[in-house]
């Protein structure tokens, strides 16, 4: 098994390499079945190969050069193993022994042509070496005229859009000795370039700017529809390859389709701190909403946009469909078919999305086949909700995840209304910060004052106090207000995103459709606020900043607080407690409540408590008389 096999490969690495290649060499077992294991078992820390012969002089290695010398094993099977080890799940680290093993073998020109198809599969490989280790081998087979120029120019693409700054500079070159050398693959050429253009990085951009401004064939009608997607023409390439200082721009909505005051929309703040938070839920929703006879369950992001946001920051709809491939129980629901549905109107955007779910799916050797993502080409406002049910038998429920993270403010709440079901549970973004701001100029009138109306489903906003503090508790009462009486969403709860260890004024909320869950819904998403944020259990941030963890015991303290003031010369049952802090505290009833209790107690204000039990002091169903506060 996989743990012999790890004993077997840490003890036997102490010897010489010689010596482990005797042993190898003895037991035919080893050297027909065994040996092979290493290259698909990664071992624990202790006990991957690149540790040991980072720590034993590369003896493993040596060892199977040895074999693979004497002919006691296949080298051409050793060197596809070494490309199949590099092909899975694993880190940059990992990586580094069996691209050792590879220049170790030194593989010829013929045996790099054999496997050239399993060196092309490698860049879609989400570690950038393996990726830039691709590259370099597929180049020596440039060099050698023997690269497979159609199929490198169709998988180069999401190399140039997604990878760091030297690896996507590396496929560009590449592309372009490919075309130097034969210029009738210009065209294809220039459209694997293309993804350049929209690279986060300015430098990325101006090298794929030079490459197509002199490469172009005249009259290319592929290539000048690609630039005009990016609202580009050819005329402007020299400018771009220049300094780059003429931006990449995203066609614009019609302008009677435009989104909830997305004119006004600045910058999107901290991304990486919103697909935490989504991976943190998604991770405890899919266990919990998952049913053996539920046959279909749907993940919805309703506003795709920009797939990827920075080139180590996956896009919303990436980051759910991983949570869900990586789940650890994900092997246990070979039962239910799963949809990750996205709503995205813009060609050029589906296909920087369609690349991303083709990068995940070549990380995983091909979606599971019961994991399906369905790109939607339409606008939210075109959205139905039934887009994620399709091919569900009717009558059966369909536990859903509704993500409605607009650009602007928020989205217009009669539309949510429509879309939503009775089995959904939504996170919708509010920017109330923007708001702010725009009442800071004075009361909307005209176009904008229409889209709050719509944003809010009222005209109550308009009553909103003019000092700045006031208003934004006024206005997030009033979302949270519509979201329950317009949506009828249960169990509401805000949580706001902290940037730069700052409040940003915008917001999340959640809420469920679901009686029956909903409670465990909220306290699922509770506790995953909880592990973002262990100081108040309500702010979430990027992983790179992260919010620094309270005084012991400050949460107990805060809780302790809250009840007393509540509770004062009252006697109430634990579980009306555990109620009360469940939906009216941002506290946890399952691990804050008992520690704040005890501390009540220590301090003298509970007079009495009846039905206690030894191992629990304050179980459900005891009563606490609580001494009147001050």
């Amino acid at each position: 098994d996989d743990a012999a096999l790890e004993a077997w490969r840490n003890t036997e690495s102490a010897t010489l390499a010689s010596t482990i290649a005797d042993i190898v060499r003895a037991d035919p077992e080893l050297l027909e079945h065994d040996v092979w294991r290493i290259f698909e078992v990664p071992g624990r820390p202790s006990c991957q190969l690149g540790w040991l012969d980072d720590n034993g002089r590369d003896w493993w290695i040596y060892a199977f050069l040895e074999l693979a010398s004497a002919g006691d094993i296949d080298r051409g099977r050793l060197l596809r193993s070494s490309l199949d080890g590099l092909a899975r799940d694993i880190t940059a680290y990992q990586s580094r022994w069996y691209i050792a093993l590879w220049h170790a073998l030194e593989p010829t020109e013929a045996e790099l042509v054999d496997l050239q198809e399993s060196l092309l599969h490698l860049l879609a490989h989400p570690v950038t070496n393996v990726v830039q280790f691709s590259l370099r081998e597929l180049d020596s087979l440039e060099q050698a005229q023997a690269l497979d120029s159609e199929r490198f120019l169709d998988d180069v693409g999401p190399v140039i859009l997604v990878m760091p700054v030297a690896t996507a500079e590396q496929a560009l070159r590449l592309i372009d000795r490919v075309m130097s050398r034969d210029p009738t693959w210009a065209g294809a050429a220039c459209l694997a370039a293309a993804n350049g253009l929209l690279h986060a990085n300015a430098k990325v951009k101006q090298r794929a700017a030079k490459l197509l401004a002199a490469s172009i064939p005249p009259g290319d009608a592929a290539v000048v529809a690609a630039l005009d997607a990016l609202g580009l023409t050819v005329d402007d390439l020299p400018q771009l390859g220049g300094r780059g200082q003429r931006a990449v721009r995203a066609p614009a909505p019609d302008a009677s389709d435009r989104e909830i005051l997305a004119v006004e929309t600045q910058p999107r703040v901290d991304v990486a701190a919103w697909h935490r938070l989504l991976t943190e839920y998604v991770d405890r929703w899919l266990p919990m909403r998952w049913h053996k006879r539920a046959p279909m369950m749907a993940l919805v992001d309703a506003f795709s946009g920009p797939w990827r946001y920075a080139p180590d920051e996956p896009g919303a709809s990436i980051v759910m469909l991983n949570a869900l491939l990586e789940h650890r129980f994900f092997g246990r629901w070979g039962s239910t078919q799963f949809v990750v549905c996205v709503a995205e109107p813009d060609p050029d955007r589906i296909r920087m999305l369609q690349s991303a779910v083709d990068v995940v799916a070549a990380r995983h050797h091909g979606l599971p086949e019961n994991v399906h993502v369905t790109i939607e080409p339409k606008r939210f406002r075109s959205w139905t909700g039934e887009e994620a049910r399709r091919g569900c038998p009717r009558g059966h429920p369909v536990p859903t995840l509704l993500l409605v993270d607009p650009f602007g403010a928020g989205a217009p709440l009669a539309h949510v209304a429509d879309m939503l079901r009775w089995d959904e549970d939504m996170l919708i973004n509010f920017d109330c910060a923007l708001l702010v701001r725009i009442a800071s100029q004075g009361p909307p009138t005209g176009a904008v004052a229409e889209q709050i109306e719509a944003l809010f489903g009222t005209t109550d906003f308009k009553g909103a106090p003019s000092d700045p503090d006031e208003q934004q508790q006024f206005l997030l009462d009033l979302y949270g207000r519509q979201l329950w009486d317009v949506l009828r969403l249960r169990q509401v709860r805000r949580f706001e995103r902290i940037a730069n260890g700052s409040p940003t004024g915008n917001f999340a909320f959640f809420g469920t459709r679901y009686d029956y869950l909903g409670p465990v819904a909220l306290q699922r998403m509770k506790d995953a606020m909880w592990v973002i944020d262990p100081e108040a259990g309500s702010r979430f941030s990027s992983p790179y900043e992260p919010i620094d963890p309270p005084p012991r015991g400050s949460q107990m303290r805060a809780l302790a607080q809250l009840v007393r003031e509540e509770f004062s010369d009252q006697t109430v049952r634990v579980a009306d407690l555990e109620r009360f802090t469940f939906a009216r505290t941002p506290y946890r009833d399952n691990a804050h409540l008992r520690p704040a209790l005890k501390l009540i107690q220590r301090e003298g204000d509970i007079v009495e408590v009846k039905g206690t039990m030894r191992k629990s002091p304050f179980p459900s169903g005891a009563t606490v008389t609580f001494r009147r506060t001050q």
